[in-house]
């Protein structure tokens, strides 16, 4: 059951921004492609409730996250043996002028392994961590899923748009703007087809 947030100028509370891309949803969040996908798996997993960062859930929530999206990545290692996730989670609203929605939301895509992009202060990380990361600052965190690595910092340390520049980057994707997909509208609408049945291939 779709939920109707009070934040009506966030595009992740609309429910109608999100309806033709749905995947999926869970207790705690819907399951949607990227608006603007840099590959193939591009998936978005967005909170049902307006936080900030991932970081704001509760532990028992988390938990149980944790285990769907452990499921759904097993759904998208069939495009690529190597799936990533990436919060930028936001411990107050943006006022930096860097592009970001103030929605908690992970990046999940299968991708090479980005570790190497990572600024020096990464630190060791915990998916359930994340409560006490949000405490110290606007936090980064990055997931290997299946090479079970993870790491965390400060988002200050990484450019805006990092998890997309990075895997353009490594796609060879040359003059890529994250404002313009490579995927036509029709190719996004087979995006969402072709992870669903993927996702009903395991269930």
């Amino acid at each position: 059951m779709h939920q109707e947030n009070e934040d009506h100028g966030c595009p992740f509370c609309r429910w109608s921004d999100i309806a033709s891309r749905l995947i999926c949803e869970w207790d705690e969040a819907y399951v949607i492609s990227d608006a603007h996908p840099v590959t193939l798996g591009h998936l978005l997993v967005v909170s049902k409730i307006h936080h900030l960062s991932f970081g704001a859930m509760n532990p028992l929530s988390l938990s149980r996250l944790q285990q769907a999206i452990l499921e759904i990545s097993r759904s998208l290692a069939e495009l690529k043996p190597r799936v990533i996730l990436f919060e930028h989670g936001n411990q107050t609203v943006n006022m930096s002028g860097r592009p970001s929605v103030d929605h908690a939301h992970f990046h999940l895509i299968p991708a090479a392994d980005l570790q190497s992009h990572l600024p020096a202060s990464k630190k060791s990380a915990s998916f359930l961590d994340l409560q006490s990361y949000v405490t110290e600052c606007s936090y980064y965190f990055y997931w290997d899923i299946f090479g079970g690595v993870a790491y965390w910092g400060n988002a200050n340390d990484v450019e805006s748009q990092f998890i997309r520049k990075t895997v353009a980057s490594e796609l060879g994707l040359i003059n890529w703007n994250w404002r313009v997909s490579p995927f036509s509208g029709d190719e996004i609408k087979l995006h969402v087809r072709i992870i669903s049945s993927l996702l009903m291939k395991r269930s």
